[in-house]
Formats: structure tokens, C-alpha cells, sequence
């Protein structure tokens, strides 16, 4: 009987546990069946918010542009960094911390004696205290220690507090529909600067746009670029596979290799430096295309000193 009454509910969808037999004790809304999850009839995925069309992304031509534009904000960045750099302020010094005594140097001198300490502190106890009597009472009378009652203030009556008045909104009497709205123009230059009082206006408030050379290129160098790090001439690892890939499509072409050195001063000496370093550069890559079985007739070299790393490519 025991196995028949299990069988039994476990046959029906609604009792499986204890929890659901007690349900169903219960009836009601707690007894009915659960409804099943919404979508649960679709075929998987189901999920409702899953987007059914490509989002819409910008044209080809338009992120050529944006990358355009980005490149040459750099360009112009690094020249204006070379020819006006950056200023490193000179930090001063820490200053030089007191040298303090060993905690044993002077224990000698600040010793106390004991019966002033005692006396200080037996001084610190009496605070509070009433007086001692004084000697000068005669001995047959009392000290008078008696206090007088202190008469305890009148509890005056809470003042009860002032009546809210009542916040009356203004009526409004005009309709917004019936205004004419007037847009004001934008103005084409900036607002001037105000004056206040005691304030003066920075040197800097109407400074010029920054100077662009028309002479120099912004858009990036073209060809195959060889990294390097900062002031050296040994290429980052792993970039073998890029030589080997030029040295394959040469196909009897002249390659020229454009070395850059990483100028950060149009100073004569650093433009000096700067080219070295690019000359560096550029013998380390074509020795690299040499070493691909790449002629050596077949290689020019060119030095720049505003630039970064190696640009190989086939034209000049």
C-alpha cells in the first residue's frame, strides 16, 4: 500500500514533493501548476531582447577619414612637442629631518623625584574635593560644612509652535503656446573674458590658434613599419616574419628603407643625434633584408630625425 501511495503521487504533475502535496492541501492558486517560462513553445534561442538586424556602423570612407584626421593630429602633436618641449621642473631637495636623541642619552637628567611626583599627583586627587578644615577653628566647635539647598528653577511652559501658513502658487495667467519663442543667434568667436574686481584676466586668455607649417607632412609615413624601442637601434623581437615577407614581394624592385630618430628638440645638437639614430636604424634593417637574400645594390637608405622606428616600402 505504501508503494501504490508513492506511485500514485508521483503519477500526478502536481504532487512531487512534500512541499507540493502540502499545496495541494492548501488549494487555491498555490495548488494550480506553474505556468510555463514565456517563449518556452519558440525554437532555441529564445531570448526576447536578442537584436534580429546589425547594428549600423559608419562607412568605410568615414572611418578612413576619422583615422586620416587622427593620424595627423598626432603628426602635428609630435612637431609641436619637438619644436617647443616640455619644460621638467626642477624638484628640490627633501628636507633634511632633525636628528633626534637616543631614548637612553638623557635618562640621567630627567629622572624625578619621587616625592614630588607623589606630591603632584596627591595634588591631582584633592582636585574636586572639599577644602580640609582649617587649624585656626577652635577645637570645641564643629566646622561648618553645611550647604545650603539649591532652589531649583521655575520649568517655564513650552511655547507652542507657530501655525503653518499655507503656500499659495501663483496663478498663471499667461499661455505658453501664445509666446513667441526667439532662439538666440550663436555667436562665431567666443564670448570675452569677464572682469571682476581684484581679478586680473591671464596672459594666456587670447592666445593665437598654434602655428602649422604648411612644409610639413601630417599624413603618416607609408610602408611597412619596423618598431624599435626609445633611443635604440636593435628592433623589438618577433618582426622577422615581416622582413621575409618583403624580401618575398621585392620581385627585383628597389626597396627603400627611411629610418627615423626619435627627435625631441630642433636643436642643432639633437637634430645631430637624432639623425645618427635614424641612420642606425636604417643599416640595422637592411642588414636584416640582406640577411633574406635581398642584394645589396638593391637597397637605398634614407635618415630623418622627426619620426619613430623604420618605414620600408618599395617606391621612393
Amino acid at each position: 500500500m505504501g508503494l501504490l501511495s508513492i506511485t500514485g503521487c508521483a503519477s500526478n504533475p502536481i504532487v512531487k514533493t512534500p512541499v507540493g502535496w502540502y499545496h495541494n492541501l492548501e488549494g487555491g492558486i498555490v495548488a494550480e501548476p506553474r505556468l510555463p517560462v514565456p517563449g518556452n513553445e519558440k525554437t532555441y534561442p529564445y531570448v526576447g531582447l536578442t537584436p534580429t538586424q546589425a547594428p549600423p556602423l559608419p562607412s568605410p570612407a568615414l572611418r578612413a577619414e576619422v583615422t586620416d584626421n587622427l593620424t595627423k593630429d598626432r603628426t602635428l602633436s609630435d612637431w609641436q612637442n619637438t619644436v617647443t618641449p616640455l619644460e621638467i621642473p626642477k624638484i628640490p631637495p627633501a628636507p633634511q629631518q632633525a636628528v633626534t636623541a637616543p631614548a637612553n642619552a638623557g635618562s640621567s637628567k630627567t629622572e624625578t623625584n619621587p616625592q614630588n611626583s607623589q606630591e603632584s599627583s596627591a595634588s591631582f586627587d584633592a582636585v574636586g574635593q572639599d577644602p580640609a578644615p582649617t587649624t585656626n577653628q577652635p577645637t570645641g566647635q564643629a566646622p561648618q560644612n553645611e550647604k545650603k539647598t539649591e532652589e531649583k528653577p521655575k520649568e517655564s511652559k513650552p511655547t507652542p509652535p507657530p501655525t503653518p501658513v499655507p503656500v499659495v502658487m501663483p496663478e498663471l495667467r499667461a499661455k505658453i503656446d501664445d509666446q513667441a519663442v526667439v532662439i538666440p543667434a550663436i555667436p562665431v568667436n567666443p564670448p570675452s573674458p569677464s572682469k571682476f574686481p581684484g581679478f586680473n584676466i591671464p596672459s594666456d586668455a587670447n592666445l593665437p590658434a598654434p602655428f602649422k607649417p604648411s612644409a610639413l607632412p601630417l599624413e603618416a609615413p607609408k610602408g611597412e613599419l619596423v618598431t624599435f624601442p626609445i633611443d635604440s637601434d636593435t628592433p623589438n623581437i618577433g618582426q622577422n616574419g615581416l622582413i621575409n615577407s618583403i624580401a618575398w614581394m621585392r620581385q627585383g624592385r628597389m626597396i627603400y628603407v627611411h629610418g627615423y630618430g626619435d627627435a625631441n628638440s630642433i636643436s642643432p645638437e639633437s637634430q645631430s643625434q637624432a639623425l645618427s639614430l635614424a641612420l642606425l636604424r636604417a643599416k640595422t634593417v637592411a642588414k636584416m633584408l640582406i640577411a633574406h637574400n635581398v642584394p645589396e645594390s638593391s637597397i637605398a637608405i634614407r635618415a630623418h630625425a622627426i619620426g619613430h622606428g623604420v618605414r620600408i616600402r618599395m617606391d621612393e
